[in-house]
């Protein structure tokens, strides 16, 4: 389509809008219903709701838009084309300002006359829901949003008018709503200083910018500088002014023309408004000689009072909205008289030449980054919403490993800035385990404010006394001679297989569980290990372990003792019933068990001397995977047992399914209860224990405490009547809670056997020898 056209086409356009054009600073108005004109919404809903309060000449008009504009879809492209500028700008419907009443009316269409020696064109008012994009890529119709914008309508009287004159503008808070948490935090332009000191400006308040100088030798000085806030300056005289601008329009229509003005706090909007303020005119006479330079067209200037334009000279024009020259010199530059007052979009900082990655290649790097398995956090289960990956990797090396995979299946893939932006931005990911070695309540009381202390102060003073008695408490039973003390913790789950290969790295990996029993006198060391195929981290399979201790130990032991077991407080594994009814049944069963205590650290400061020992085997699977992969389970029973270099090394017990007990089952025959209450009939929380005992000559009772300053312990009776459940002296015996192997899901065995996969050279990742194992998991 041409050129001359498409200018025909939008003239066409122009002319049948003017009809019902005008106004002045209609921009902040919500009120106003627009004409789409060059997408032409046919939502016939919202065009029917629009409709319902728009008189009937103004429908005729934009209807004849509307067809107009469903005749040229066509060729909408090309028209936008042709002017070059916002492909969504476009021609508003008709709103009214009047300053002086200072009412509102947005479906008035009463033309106003020019003044002497203008064209007879009116002056078109812009709808802002149409212009296109303001600097901060704000909406820039946001009146119905603003909840301290009142309309012109919401006041009618003179001495409100006067009230507003001196009030104190200010803008809303920009920031946005916080979103769900990712691994980085995405960018808030909102929050930018200079976007917030460009609103300021925009806004016509105090700020403070940044004036940059260049010195002689090429370096460059910052200064900061205050700019004042807009203040309206004074009228022209009235005796010079051949217009006569101050009697026609008061300082309170000054007054209020200038709060309206940079009440917009937007600079497109507030080039629209002057624009539609501003007329060209042609002189009466024009006088030309060969040596007289044309001069450029002459403007005129006018604020619209009382559904008339009034001419005012161009130095009350920039008085009243507190403006200079170079503005208006801008304005004019920017504007297209073809199609009426629109001015062209800011475009510092907006080109549209960046390079776009298509949508279905991020979908590809999020696959890949999806396919990461997932490994379970160990001490932060449920304390953090975080996603933990092996860590023998970084964010380069699993960009290598996704080009690589890219090109071995001839697939574009991205550079290593949007693999990283992606990873960071859009997944909460860490290489890292967490390990608490900190006190969530420690840290907490520590960062608080005074205030916050004072209230926490006696809690943190008991939290810190109960954490340095339970320490001294565990020192003295490591002095007792006549008592067997042991401390045990599960440690952190350990995957295979690994290996170097990045192959080993994106399929999902057994967990081996060991769970370590130390004894603090003999610091004799037992590493119960089995591997998920076999069974969980449940109450069941601690406590078939500490059974399966107890036993080994009544065998060992020819005189009776007392045994003392101190461990963490995760009540899934250690602190139950269940826990507490194989004591029972231990001191029941076993005849050199004389009684069984069980002492819990203080939450947040369970360090032990397990951890020395998981330490000390963590150290030796880093050195071994420096001369050899880790592909099955034995490897690391190997490891611990030479794991220990000098003493008495690891004593390791292999487990197997079989050896799990049901604890549960067992619990409900011994008829444990469900709530525990005290000899007072006072209910007995188990997360206030920090200390439980079992006796032979009393298995119906548990003793405990709630406190290490308790001297003494108080019972409890945990197990029903006689009627309810099978005597205790009847010895239930313990039955298999797992008939067959637990297995592992069937993604994660597929997982596992393509690792055995040859590939075009014929060659596994995994020797072939451990397949076997892995098929029977």
């Amino acid at each position: 389509m041409s050129g001359h056209r498409a200018r025909m086409m939008l003239q066409l356009i122009a002319e049948q809008t003017n009809n019902f054009s005008g106004g002045l600073i209609s921009e902040v108005a919500a009120e106003e219903q627009n004409i789409d004109e060059f997408c032409c919404d046919n939502d016939s809903s919202s065009i029917q709701e629009a409709e319902r309060d728009k008189p009937l000449d103004t429908l005729e008009s934009e209807r004849e838009i509307d067809s107009l504009c469903q005749s040229n879809q066509n060729i909408e492209s090309d028209v936008i084309n042709e002017i070059g500028y916002a492909s969504n700008q476009e021609v508003a419907s008709h709103t009214k300002v009047n300053v002086e009443n200072n009412t509102y009316d947005p479906h008035d269409d009463t033309n106003a006359n020019n003044c002497a020696g203008s064209s007879s064109q009116k002056l078109p008012i812009i709808d802002d829901k149409y212009v296109g994009s303001s600097d901060t890529d704000s909406p820039l119709d946001d009146t119905t949003d603003d909840p301290d914008y009142s309309s012109y309508e919401s006041s009618s009287t003179t001495s409100d008018n006067a009230s507003k004159i001196n009030k104190k503008r200010t803008i809303k808070n920009p920031c946005p709503p916080p979103e769900k948490q990712v691994r980085k935090r995405k960018r808030a332009p909102q929050k930018w200083q200079k976007n917030l000191t460009k609103k300021l400006r925009d806004s016509g308040l105090a700020y403070t910018s940044v004036k940059v100088t260049k010195k002689s030798d090429g370096s460059k000085e910052r200064e900061l500088v205050s700019r004042e806030e807009k203040k309206i300056l004074p009228a022209c005289s009235s005796e010079k002014c051949r217009l006569k601008c101050s009697t026609k329009i008061s300082d309170e229509q000054r007054h209020t023309i200038f709060n309206e003005y940079w009440a917009m706090a937007d600079l497109h909007r507030q080039r629209m408004f002057i624009a539609s303020c501003i007329s060209s005119i042609k002189p009466r006479y024009r006088y030309l000689n060969a040596t007289t330079k044309f001069r450029g067209t002459n403007n005129a200037y006018f604020f619209k009072l009382r559904d008339e334009n009034v001419r005012v000279c161009k130095q009350f024009f920039m008085a009243t909205l507190s403006i200079n020259s170079r503005i208006i010199r801008t304005v004019i530059e920017k504007r297209s008289d073809s199609v009426g007052p629109i001015v062209e979009p800011e475009k510092r900082g907006k080109h549209e030449n960046h390079k776009k990655v298509c949508e279905e290649i991020k979908n590809g790097v999020r696959d890949h980054i999806k396919g990461i398995p997932r490994i379970e956090s160990h001490y932060c289960r449920s304390g953090t919403k975080r996603e933990y990956i092996e860590g023998g990797k970084s964010v380069a090396d699993l960009h290598r490993d996704y080009v690589e995979l890219c090109t071995d299946l001839n697939k574009p893939f991205v550079n290593y800035l949007m693999y990283f932006n992606i990873f960071k931005e859009e997944f909460n990911i860490s290489f890292h385990v967490p390990k608490k070695d900190q006190c969530d309540f420690c840290v907490g009381f520590h960062n608080s404010i005074d205030e916050e202390k004072k209230n926490l102060q006696t809690e943190y003073d008991l939290h810190i006394e109960e954490k340095e008695l339970s320490r001294q408490e565990k020192e003295k039973d490591k002095r007792s001679v006549d008592k067997v003390t042991a401390v045990f913790d599960l440690q952190a789950a350990l995957p295979c297989p690994q290996a170097d290969s990045s192959k080993f790295y994106y399929v999902s990996k057994l967990n081996t569980y060991n769970l370590t029993i130390y004894e603090l006198q003999s610091t004799e060391t037992n590493c119960f290990i089995w591997h998920e195929g076999h069974g969980n981290r449940g109450a069941n399979e601690i406590g078939s372990c500490l059974w399966h201790y107890l036993v080994d130990l009544n065998e060992n032991k020819s005189e009776k003792i007392d045994i003392i077991f101190y461990s963490d407080n995760c009540a899934g594994q250690n602190k139950n019933k269940f826990i507490f009814a194989l004591y029972i049944y231990a001191v029941l069963s076993l005849e050199n068990i004389n009684s069984i205590t069980h002492k819990f650290l203080i939450t947040g400061h369970t360090q032990n001397e397990g951890d020395h020992v998981h330490s000390v085997i963590e150290g030796a699977i880093k050195k071994f995977k420096k001369s050899s992969p880790i592909y099955v389970p034995d490897h690391y029973v190997t490891i611990i047992k030479q794991a220990k270099k000098r003493g008495k090394p690891y004593r390791v017990h292999e487990m197997s399914f079989s050896d799990f007990f049901d604890l549960k089952l067992m619990a409900q025959e011994i008829g444990i209860k469900d709530v525990f209450k005290n000899e007072d009939g006072e209910i007995v929380q188990l997360s206030k224990i920090c200390a439980v005992k079992v006796t032979k000559d009393n298995p119906e009772e548990l003793f405990y405490k709630t406190s290490f300053k308790e001297n003494d312990f108080r019972s409890l009776v945990v197990t029903k009547s006689k009627r309810q459940c099978m005597p205790l002296k009847s010895n239930p015996i313990l039955k298999p809670v797992y008939k067959k192997k637990v297995g592992i899901t069937h993604k994660k065995k597929a997982s596992l056997l393509s690792l055995f996969t040859k590939n075009k050279k014929g060659v596994s990742s995994m020797p072939q020898y451990y397949k076997d194992f892995y098929e029977n998991l």
